[in-house]
């Protein structure tokens, strides 16, 4: 996926260019005798749209694999200040040390069906569930060597590729 950069300020970026561009041909155009002024115009134009181009067009599609699985990225949003472990333990009822025992499950919320022209889409928010077993209690009590299940955004797909 290619997003464009700067699409609102676009306009705005190329008339100061084509202004900046103008003053800068007639600037050359005066010191060569206004022999050249078009051909100048037309490569000032060209190599300023160019560099635009390359400036403002980025990739962002990051695709890596784990054990032969596509891995996709997601980014999160946080209602407190997670900036320091002491920061989000302020805004958190249980915190513990613990050991992850086992995947118990992948839990598919928030189904979303997508028609397209073919064929329809179904996507979900995915959740995995974790059996962890507490160590230590920091904040709260859960009890110590007592097992909790721990949900966490993200896992695999139904059909188990990415």
């Amino acid at each position: 996926m290619i997003i464009f950069c700067g699409l609102i300020s676009f306009p705005v970026a190329v008339n100061a260019w084509y202004t900046y561009t103008i003053q800068l041909s007639q600037y050359w155009a005066a010191e060569l005798g206004g022999k050249y002024e078009k051909v100048l115009i037309g490569v000032v134009v060209f190599l300023l749209l160019v560099g635009f181009t390359f400036i403002c067009y980025q990739k962002t599609e990051k695709v890596d694999y784990y054990n032969g699985k596509r891995v996709e990225y997601i980014s999160a949003i946080y209602v407190h200040d997670t900036t320091s472990p002491e920061k989000a333990i302020g805004v958190s009822d249980y915190v513990f040390v613990g050991i992850v025992k086992q995947i118990l499950r992948t839990e598919y919320r928030n189904k979303v069906i997508i028609d397209n022209a073919d064929n329809q889409e179904v996507f979900y928010d995915l959740y995995t569930v974790y059996e962890v077993e507490v160590i230590k209690n920091i904040k709260g009590n859960l009890g110590e060597e007592k097992i909790v299940e721990l949900m966490r955004f993200g896992g695999l797909d139904k059909d188990g590729n990415s």
